[in-house]
């Protein structure tokens, strides 16, 4: 067993509710996915039976009663919301019914452009699609319409993971539009499009401004940084990032829900500076974390960062600690209670396991790598971070996408130092532009000069030049043995750096009785 030790932490999955709850709804994912739901689920119930009979002798075997009760009941959760996309006809003509447009989904500059929508089918209920349009829809922010269109199941889609992603994100059919009438406002249109809507004025507010100072390609680089909108990047700089190993900067994450949090907890903390004053200053932090992710079109990454926000900010408001398991496992059961199928999203998958990287090995890492000068902790910090977090999300590149950037250890310490310069700066301009109306020139340059930075350290990173890509193929024995290594490798680690640091006190203490 590993040593325990005050200054240096250890991730314990022990006595932790959460973590089980989650264990046994893995369980039922599984049932679900086995296609053998009806006799899993009498075998798991013959286990339940069997461990309530046997708890009384051995109390240590009740855990698994639970975990057989939950892995049923989400297994026949997640087959209940698969119906009405099960039930679905492979393709259908639907004349003349009420149509809902949210917003428009973002893509790349080449794609072509798709809505978030709703429809309602003859029997009266509303479905999530995702709309396609031969003609641009002008007004695509909380809209209304009549339409006839081709309503489609999502299995007749060909590319499977982009199947698996349109039902992660809640998507249940895809709609192609024949004829679009009466469009008009919403009377009540929800938020996540009205804050869209803010965005893209915005935007054009923005293009106005520096489309002299700031050319299209640079400009589309500060909207998918800062906004999410990706609409006007290119798709070869967006290959170009990823292949340098830095293509998670491009999608709004707990990264850059952490740069909000600083910026507005430095602007707040001007104002609201006392401690009594604490509790506020947490509101109105979380309030801004809530309208930057619905802004920013409230992606799987962004929406789990916010959670953990919202746990660890309530969690201070109690005054009260928060566990990094617990923290991590609720954020899940979160997602798979809304949508059960949450597990389909590769963002989500990598955006979890990062952070369990980072909870895992980080503060190894940082007892390991603890350099006295601030500027040389600021750079073992950086690699301390990237490491971490490609240890937890290595084997799910490799399952996914059968590649990953060994490049990232170089890479990420001029693109963070970089990115967490552009971010905040962009997001102060897009302010200052709606309060004044105007940019200063220098604001224009200073931000130039970033985006085209960051395009040629990208470019200078790709494997074309200094960047390296492992190619391989995980499957599901594979992921899973990977896990169990890095975790024995974490206890391993934890326990030779407590050793590291017992030696270094009695040596100290030693040293201190020599003096003496």
């Amino acid at each position: 067993m590993a040593l325990q030790s005050p200054i240096v932490p250890i991730v314990s999955y022990r006595h932790r509710p959460a973590f089980r709850l989650l264990l046994g709804c893995i369980l039922g994912i599984v049932l679900y996915e086995s296609g053998f739901l009806f006799w899993g689920s009498v075998v798991l119930g013959a286990i339940a039976i069997t461990a309530l009979l046997l708890s009384k002798r051995i109390p240590t075997i009740e855990p698994f009663m639970w975990l057989s009760i939950v892995g049923i009941l989400f297994g026949w959760y997640s087959e209940l919301r698969a119906k009405p996309i099960n039930n679905l006809p492979d393709g259908i003509t639907l004349q003349e019914v009420n149509i809902r447009i949210l917003y428009p989904l973002s893509g790349s500059a080449e794609s072509q452009i798709r809505y978030k929508s709703e429809v309602q089918t003859p029997d009266g209920q509303w479905l999530t699609i995702r709309l396609q349009s031969p003609e641009m829809i002008i007004d695509s922010y909380g809209s209304e319409a009549i339409a006839t269109l081709d309503l489609s199941a999502l299995r007749t889609l060909k590319s499977e993971g982009y199947r698996n992603y349109l039902i992660s994100e809640g998507f249940v059919a895809q709609g192609n539009v024949h004829k679009l009438y009466s469009l008009r406002p919403m009377n009540h249109p929800p938020i996540s499009s009205r804050l869209q809507s803010f965005r893209q004025q915005l935007i054009h507010r923005f293009d106005e401004e520096a489309r002299v100072s700031i050319d299209q390609q640079s400009r589309g680089l500060i909207y998918a940084l800062s906004l999410g909108d990706r609409s006007l990047l290119p798709r070869e700089l967006k290959t170009q990032f990823a292949s340098a190993g830095v293509a998670h900067i491009l999608a709004v994450s707990g990264y850059h829900l952490g740069i909000v949090y600083g910026l507005v907890s430095l602007l707040i903390g001007k104002f609201l500076w006392r401690y009594r004053y604490r509790r506020y200053r947490y509101i109105l932090i979380l309030l801004s974390l809530v309208l930057y992710t619905l802004m920013t079109g409230a992606s799987t990454a962004t929406v789990r960062a916010l959670l953990m926000s919202t746990i660890a900010l309530g969690a201070k408001l109690l005054d009260r600690p928060s566990d990094p398991v617990q923290l991590l496992s609720l954020v899940l059961l979160v997602f798979l209670c809304i949508n059960p199928f949450a597990y389909y999203s590769i963002g989500l998958l990598l955006s979890v396991s990062a952070v369990w990287g980072i909870y895992t090995f980080l503060p190894l890492f940082q007892r390991w790598f603890n350099p006295s000068r601030k500027w040389l902790k600021w750079f073992a910090d950086i690699i301390s971070i990237s490491l971490s977090a490609q240890i937890g999300v290595f084997p799910i590149l490799l399952m996914s996408f059968g590649t990953a950037s060994l490049g990232f250890l170089w890479s990420n310490i001029p693109i963070v130092f970089i990115s967490g310069v552009l971010i905040p700066l962009a997001l102060l301009s897009f302010f200052i532009l709606q309060i004044f109306g105007q940019l200063p020139t220098i604001l224009l340059q200073l931000l130039n000069y970033l985006a085209i930075s960051m395009e040629g350290v990208t470019n200078l990173f790709t494997t074309e030049n200094y960047g390296i890509n492992l190619h391989a193929r995980f499957d599901l024995i594979a992921l899973i043995l990977y896990y169990a290594i890095a975790y024995l490798a974490s206890r391993l680690l934890h326990g030779y750096i407590c050793r590291m640091e017992e030696n270094k006190l009695i040596h100290r203490e030693i040293e201190s009785g020599a003096l003496l």
